[in-house]
């Protein structure tokens, strides 16, 4: 299963649609809202258990680091989750920015093809799989 973390419900789709040709079951998390009325926080601010990611195999998170939420969530993603699968579609600037939060996670350009994102899923879970098989 694949969560993808997007604030945009159209790009969200488009992700999902091609994760999901590569034969994955996927769920959709928009991520904070700060805008909203109340606004929408996530689990992951607090350290909280978050039961999407806890029933992913892998999240693809393209939440806007430029926004402290959207840093929160990341921090709280890898502080809770470390051994959940992670591909972050981010800049170069963030990903320097983000060195140590973004360690252990596939780092893409936020531009990248949906496409190419399912085939780096599609990666990291046959590899997740064979490393399973392997022990």
């Amino acid at each position: 299963r694949v969560l993808i973390e997007h604030p945009d419900p159209d790009e969200a789709l488009e992700l999902a649609t091609a994760i999901r040709q590569a034969g994955c079951t996927v769920g959709i998390c928009r991520g904070p809202d700060a805008a909203a009325d109340p606004a929408t926080r996530c689990p992951l601010h607090r350290l909280e258990p978050c039961v999407a990611v806890e029933g992913a195999d892998v999240v693809v998170t393209a939440l806007d680091f430029a926004s402290p939420n959207g840093l929160e969530v990341v921090r709280g993603l890898r502080t809770r989750y470390p051994d959940t699968q992670a591909i972050v579609l981010a800049t170069i600037g963030q990903t320097l920015e983000l060195g140590d939060i973004l360690h252990d996670c596939t780092v893409l350009p936020v531009d990248t093809e949906p496409a190419h994102v399912a085939a780096a899923v599609r990666s990291l879970i046959g590899n997740a799989a064979s490393t399973a098989a392997g022990r």
